[in-house]
């Protein structure tokens, strides 16, 4: 239920989500029956437009408060006009519903996660992906920037933590699996240094690895397979590194 302050004047009593525009002035909210978004005016308390959208599920205006994004229950995501609603581009990179949008810090780039298991980093200027889909499996909750926009976390199927590389997409590591659910809530904490995630009432806390500016050698990508036994497939997700080249790769090393 939203309230105007002043008036005390209700202008909806049920809604899956809700984004106030830069400035205070407009409200857009989702309303749960119908998935309609309708913005309102919140000086003179009436209806200011309804977006021509159906199904939606959740809406965010961009930090600017210039554009408006909706997404919808099929992975549909919608850019409009915030000031008219006029619709500036549509895009479908997402298989099931889209739960949520979420902005970096530097305002250059926003996600966007989905219960079909992805999540997909936008470039706020030209609302174009950046990088591939982030598969993490399950039903994604929410993805979160790191302090230096430059990583974003995901909860991971079977329970765990995975970052990606921001600008290419690619999965970083994959942090230990824990009691994590793919749809608990993981947060990046005010240096960037740790990463929490959230399983009932339980917080978890994870140290996350250093960001350096020069690639790490070959060999001490090989020693880590080899002291794990494992290592990250295209997807991000750590599974056994027995293949036929692992004994050549512990001779080399040991030589």
């Amino acid at each position: 239920r939203l309230t105007t302050i002043d008036a005390g004047v209700r202008i909806f009593q049920s809604s899956r989500s809700i984004s106030f525009r830069r400035g205070g002035r407009q409200v857009a909210f989702v309303t749960a029956a119908e998935g309609a978004v309708k913005v309102w005016d919140l000086q003179t308390n009436e209806a200011a437009f309804t977006l021509e959208t159906e199904n939606a599920t959740t809406c965010r205006y961009t930090e600017d408060g210039a554009h408006l994004l909706t997404g919808d229950s099929l992975g549909g995501i919608q850019v409009w006009d915030a000031a008219t609603g006029t619709l500036l581009r549509s895009n479908q990179y997402h298989r099931g519903s889209v739960q949520r949008f979420d902005f970096s810090p530097d305002h250059r780039y926003y996600s966007s996660v989905s219960n079909d298991g992805t999540a997909q980093v936008w470039d706020v200027a030209t609302d174009q992906p950046v990088g591939d889909l982030r598969e993490q499996g399950g039903s994604a909750s929410r993805a979160d920037f790191s302090p230096d926009s430059r990583r974003l976390v995901t909860p991971a199927a079977g329970g765990g933590v995975r970052l990606w590389d921001v600008s290419t997409g690619l999965p970083i590591t994959e942090l230990p699996e824990t009691e994590l659910s793919a749809s608990s809530v993981v947060a990046f904490g005010p240096d960037g240094r740790f990463v929490m995630g959230n399983v009932s009432t339980l917080i978890q806390v994870f140290a996350v690895p250093p960001t350096g500016s020069a690639p790490a050698p070959d060999w001490s990508l090989t020693l880590a397979t080899i002291c794990s036994e494992s290592r990250l497939n295209e997807i991000g997700k750590l599974i056994p590194a027995l293949d036929e080249n692992f004994p050549r790769a512990v001779e080399l090393i040991l030589n």
